[in-house]
């Protein structure tokens, strides 16, 4: 069997949709003859261990620009990188936002994990000179991870698939300058001319992608979901209640405003028994959203819990009638298939 190199920056157990995509890609490449030797961050939360009964992990130390600068050792590092927070968050500081917005800017160049090239880089080159690799496959973001595998390419003259769940510079949210856009933009074309091969999340996005890197090769690979995740997953008893679930972090564009103020409609109009209706949100909530809840005198059939683990997170799904998907309202989000869609289809 063939072996490659997978260098990614999140897998589980860390608790976000990211981690699944390279979880997934490691588990089944085998059955196509390919063995991964998989190269990641070590977290100081949660066990891999089992995981390592099925496949061969290699953990470093992560990295996080911020956590760095304020004086933390690689091994403090790994201590004190949690996942999200699972409680609502606060509502804005504009000062210190734009002195944050400012400095990302500026230090957090491509992403905040740019420090893990020097890291993963020696751990790479130690597993390349003891194994006989015949492909480096890199999945961003952070986009640091890409910019391992060129290094890599470079120096070990191996063929490169550089995975994306996102587009670069050509995010839709990007949120930097207009200077950084420029240099970034310059700065991916310069990192992926040397794949062999690029590969993007949803056809769409690659059709822009290729306006970009006009002279590549790219395939689309959808996300999707693991029926094995869901065979142990029991078949909930569902209350008597219409229960409505949103699972996971709630994004700045993605505030579910619209479905809150639906919902009141409903009730002042006599159309919905708030008796009989329940939607839950579980992870982490801005403020404005429990706000919003308040104002419109809903929070007695409108509830907010803390991000749980994801096997409970399939339970809560099972338990329920619908499942809430955000997205903008834009053309902007053409192509983005959210990995929680491919979830709820589970």
């Amino acid at each position: 069997m063939k072996k490659v190199l997978m260098i990614a920056y999140h897998f589980p157990p860390e608790n976000v949709m990211g981690a699944l995509r390279p979880l997934g890609l490691a588990k089944y490449l085998p059955q196509f003859g390919w063995e991964p030797i998989v190269l990641i961050p070590q977290w100081s939360y949660g066990s891999r261990d089992d995981l390592k009964k099925s496949m061969n992990i290699v953990e470093v130390s992560p990295f996080d620009i911020f956590l760095y600068l304020r004086g933390k050792s690689h091994n403090q590092i790994k201590a004190e990188v949690k996942q999200n927070p699972s409680i609502p968050a606060k509502g804005k500081n504009l000062v210190r936002d734009y002195i944050q917005h400012q400095l990302k800017t500026v230090l957090a160049f491509p992403d905040r994990n740019n420090g893990w090239t020097r890291i993963a880089m020696r751990a790479a080159d130690k597993i390349l000179r003891e194994n006989d690799i015949r492909c480096i496959f890199t999945t961003s973001s952070p986009w640091t991870t890409a910019v391992i595998g060129k290094k890599l390419k470079l120096r070990h003259k191996i063929p490169w698939v550089a995975d994306f769940r996102d587009l670069w510079s050509q995010y839709h949210r990007y949120s930097y300058c207009a200077l950084r856009h420029l240099i970034e933009t310059q700065y991916e074309k310069n990192t992926l001319k040397y794949a062999d091969h690029l590969v993007m999340v949803s056809e769409e996005r690659a059709i822009k992608w290729r306006k970009l890197h006009q002279d590549k090769k790219i395939s689309a690979l959808t996300l999707g979901f693991d029926e094995d995740d869901f065979r142990n997953v029991p078949i909930a008893q569902r209350k008597d209640k219409f229960v409505l679930t949103y699972a996971g972090n709630i994004k700045e564009k993605h505030f579910p405003e619209p479905l809150l103020k639906a919902i009141y409609e409903l009730i002042r109009e006599n159309r919905m028994d708030r008796r009989r209706v329940e939607l839950n949100f579980w992870g982490v909530v801005p403020e404005r959203v429990v706000e919003e809840a308040k104002n419109l005198g809903v929070t007695d059939m409108v509830h907010f819990h803390p991000l749980i683990p994801r096997g409970e997170v399939l339970k809560k799904s099972r338990e329920s009638h619908l499942l809430v998907l955000l997205n903008w309202d834009s053309p902007d989000e053409l192509g983005v298939h959210p990995g929680k869609l491919f979830e709820y289809l589970g």
